[in-house]
């Protein structure tokens, strides 16, 4: 009965990892309440095996923020770079404000470090794993309730923001991700059939 039982699991994960694939989306509005630390350690550990780096281990680092005072903080330093361009600088202080709130309401922000290597070919693969770990990281943490959104965008690499954000030397920010447990899930958008996009030789 128990071997019936476990190969009963096993045949059912492939179907059930097809469908966290095709339903997993982007989430951008977030339940209030506080994420779990534990488990989103436990997910992050869990993708991390995923990969494999010749010395066996992970080219980066996580800065994991969740309290107020941290949120606030890294708002501030976002601010910044943000009121340095043209555009916001036109911005009305209330706009700007809000969009502050917005961000810290987030209930937490995995910031993503890679340790950059001596050549480019390395800095490249590492990147690669960087980035299939936290594609099955994602999965992982939608499979429990949790949805994020990678946010890549170029504020991260103003020298100014990844010093105030206490980064090394050697170091770059690969992401930020934005998180939480949602009670929403946005509808499909429309995708580019693959076949489009395919050659055959």
């Amino acid at each position: 009965m128990a071997d019936q039982r476990a190969m009963g699991e096993k045949e059912s994960w492939p179907t059930h990892m097809s469908q966290l694939i095709r339903e997993r989306r982007t989430i951008r509005s977030f339940a209030e309440h506080p994420l779990s630390q534990e488990i989103v350690i436990e997910r992050l550990q869990a993708a991390a095996q995923s990969v494999f780096n010749e010395k066996g281990e992970l080219p980066c680092r996580f800065v994991y923020i969740a309290s107020r005072e941290g949120k606030e903080k890294a708002v501030s330093l976002i601010m910044n770079v943000y009121a340095e361009h043209k555009l916001y600088k036109w911005l009305p202080s209330k706009v700007g404000q809000m969009m502050a709130e917005r961000i810290i309401s987030i209930p937490a922000f995995l910031v993503v470090v890679q340790e950059m290597a001596e050549s480019e070919e390395k800095c490249d693969r590492d990147y690669a794993s960087i980035c299939a770990m936290l594609q099955s990281f994602a999965l992982l943490a939608w499979d429990c309730g949790i949805g994020l959104v990678w946010n890549t965008e170029p504020y991260m690499q103003k020298q100014s923001f990844a010093t105030d954000m206490g980064l090394r030397q050697g170091e770059r920010i690969v992401t930020i991700m934005f998180m939480g447990n949602y009670e929403r899930v946005p509808k499909t958008k429309q995708r580019t059939p693959v076949i489009k996009k395919i050659s055959f030789l």
